[in-house]
């Protein structure tokens, strides 16, 4: 608290206080409770003895004192007092009908869930789909499970509309369009098998949407974790039979957690990583399967081929090289990767100053032009890697990025200023420190697709100068 000049509330977690217990750390809730106040958290968020009648005999018995309770309770009062609770502790129901689920949260619902999409493979340009085809099915148990869009600690009972996939399309589609739905299977085992119903959907439509992943809170909730990064259930069987009718396959993933799609990756033409996309998720995805909206999330994470590459992260450390026998280390979708409708090219690299000292600047800019016929936005996205240092660092970092909204034939120029801290690393003995030495500057459209390469240098302060230090600890 003195610190960090914290005068809030320390809670515990749900059942926080007695998961010590379990962790053999304490034997008793009275002790549980002796330690956590004592150790300043104000509020045990859960019904537990340990802060219930536990709290009390260890103040009756003069292990806990007053004036411990005393500092918790004067945590609260002072959160209370800041928020107003005391002037007025009632909420306005007017005001708080009309704030909650209003047009804008909406909207902004929608443009988050658009903006989150990746577009991770567009096979033959088969996206987008056209509004005007005759027929569609689809397929899968994600298509029309509104609460499978939203994640865990949400109300399963929603009171506003949650448009599903299934619905956004429909919506989205010329009024001559068929849309068949088949369920296909669940997310989780094999109860139910519609993997025949789906196979004649697919047959006699002109394409097939599969809509395929995890189920919400059930799968990505607390504690509910998997030992494979494949699809669960029949899911990964329903892809395959629907992909072998030969009815082209469109594939949309619901989920929260990466997924080692590796079929997927290798037959299916389109595929649309929709994540959990909240509310508005569906007519998210429709905008950008039809087209109404050019594609440009990237991936934030690395997806891999199979869960015996974890972990898996792109900023690993230079010597961290993985190879097996039996597969590519590689994973399958890397860090920052993501498509668009339309195409980008990036020229004209300028770094300056090309040497600096520690604690100077560097800008980085660059030139972004939209080569493509559709109106787009781009990621741009800046690493470095330190080349040689004393001490292990990153293979690369990703330093900065921004996007672009550029028109067809448009040029723009993107601009990044590298501070100090941007080229810090933590020497021997735990200082902040910038190293003399060459740093490369990468710029791209993902970890592996590098646009443009430059770089600078760190140089070394002459020691001829008593009144600067050889190593700067910058802030």
């Amino acid at each position: 608290r003195e610190e960090l000049q914290f005068k809030g509330i320390l809670l515990s977690e749900g059942d926080g206080i007695s998961t010590l217990r379990n962790e053999r750390v304490a034997s008793s809730h009275e002790v549980l409770g002796r330690m956590s106040v004592m150790a300043g958290v104000d509020v045990g968020i859960s019904m537990e003895d340990a802060y219930l009648g536990a709290l009390v005999e260890n103040v009756k018995s003069g292990k806990v004192p007053m004036s411990a309770i005393d500092d918790a309770v004067r945590n609260i009062l002072y959160v209370k007092f800041k928020l107003g609770l005391f002037e007025n502790p009632f909420v306005d129901p007017v005001y708080a009908a009309e704030l909650a689920h209003n047009p804008g949260h909406v909207e902004l619902a929608l443009q988050s869930a658009r903006e989150g999409i990746v577009l991770l493979k567009n096979e033959n340009h088969i996206l987008p789909l056209k509004k005007d085809m005759k027929s569609i099915a689809v397929i899968g148990p994600v298509a029309d499970a509104p609460i499978d869009q939203i994640g865990d600690y949400s109300p399963q009972v929603v009171p506003q509309d949650i448009v599903t996939v299934l619905e956004g399309i429909k919506g989205a589609v010329s009024p001559s369009t068929r849309v068949t739905y088949v369920k296909g299977c669940e997310v989780i085992g094999d109860e139910l098998n519609e993997i025949n119903e789906a196979v004649r959907a697919a047959r006699r439509a002109d394409i097939a949407v599969m809509v395929l992943g995890e189920a919400g809170y059930r799968t990505n909730g607390e504690g509910r974790d998997v030992a494979s990064l494949d699809l669960t259930g029949m899911q990964e069987e329903l892809l395959q039979a629907v992909h072998a009718t030969g009815t082209p396959v469109i594939l949309v993933l619901i989920n929260g957690r990466p997924l080692s799609v590796n079929f997927a990756a290798e037959n299916v033409p389109g595929i649309i990583e929709a994540w959990m996309c909240g509310e508005q998720g569906g007519n998210a995805v429709a905008e950008v399967m039809f087209g109404e909206y050019n594609p440009c999330g990237k991936l934030p994470i690395t997806v891999p081929r199979h869960s015996g590459q974890l972990p898996v992260y792109y900023n690993h450390g230079k010597n961290k090289f993985k190879r097996y026998i039996d597969m590519t280390a590689l994973p399958l979708y890397e860090f920052g990767y993501g498509l668009s409708y339309t195409t980008y090219e990036y020229n004209n690299l300028r770094v300056s100053p090309g040497e600096i000292y520690p604690g100077g600047e560097v800008e980085v800019s660059l030139d972004v032009t939209n080569t493509g016929t559709r109106s787009g936005s781009e990621v741009v996205q800046l690493y470095t890697s330190d080349v040689w240092s004393s001490m292990t660092t990153p293979v690369r970092e990703l330093k900065r990025f921004e996007k672009v909204a550029l028109e067809p034939g448009e040029t723009k120029t993107v601009t990044f200023r590298l501070l100090p801290k941007d080229l810090q690393m933590l020497d021997i003995h735990m200082d902040w420190i910038v190293e003399p030495g060459t740093f490369e500057v990468l710029i791209g459209a993902s970890l592996e697709d590098i646009r443009l390469r430059g770089d600078f240098v760190v140089k070394e302060i002459s020691m001829e100068d008593p009144g600067i230090p050889r190593r700067r600890r910058t802030e």
